[in-house]
């Protein structure tokens, strides 16, 4: 494959008229890389691959293996495609549980990087489970529509993904305490004694420091 050159130094043109290898087409822009439309397929890469019935961001689940098996992407720097977008998609509808199928599809992307031994998209992958994770739990938190037995389903869901994540990557990808609240979402009760505990350490610190002073 040829190389891509930075952004930065190869200007707009240049660097989007450049053969790119599949993950790094894939991983400059989230978006751009992972929507089914705005791109022509061999349709051999179809053969034997179909985008899931029934899942929202069903580009999620797919195109990634279809940029893969297609190997190196060429982008042409024109506009050439008219897309319509609905006012009624997936974007503007009030936020569900079914967001979570973006969720299941970024978690097989990470596999899928596990699989084909792709340390770069691995790494990319599990950050983007960890953001995502955060951003539903949050949303879900907030959801007023969803019922409260659905919601502790979903979040205990969210919860067991971030806590599996965290004790194999979060120590190389998501250190602690850095990015303390990710660990409250995976290991609520842990991080009450952790908060707890350091509370105690501070009032003990203070006591310390006002008996010396007296």
């Amino acid at each position: 494959f040829k190389k891509v050159k930075d952004y930065e130094t190869a200007g707009e043109a240049e660097y989007f008229s450049q053969v790119m290898d599949w993950d790094t087409f894939y991983l400059q822009d989230a978006v751009t890389g992972a929507v089914a439309p705005c791109k022509l397929y061999e349709k051999e890469l179809f053969r034997e691959m179909r985008y899931p019935v029934g899942k929202l961001h069903e580009d999620e689940f797919l195109t990634y293996q279809v940029l893969h098996r297609a190997g190196s992407i060429a982008w042409v720097p024109r506009e050439t495609y008219y897309y319509y977008q609905n006012a009624e998609g997936i974007i503007h509808r009030p936020y569900s549980v079914r967001r979570l199928d973006g969720t299941e599809a970024i978690l097989g992307q990470r596999r899928f990087a596990r699989t084909i031994g792709n340390a770069y998209f691995y790494d990319n992958r599990t950050r983007a489970c960890i953001t995502n994770i955060a951003v539903n739990f949050v949303r879900l938190h907030d959801a007023e529509e969803i019922g409260a037995d659905e919601k502790k389903r979903a979040q205990r869901l969210l919860r067991g993904h971030m806590r599996r994540i965290l004790l194999k990557d979060g120590k190389r990808l998501d250190p602690f305490p850095e990015n303390a609240w990710h660990y409250e979402i995976a290991f609520p009760g842990t991080m009450r004694l952790y908060w707890s505990a350091r509370a105690a350490l501070g009032n003990m610190k203070r006591m310390i420091k006002k008996d010396a002073d007296n």
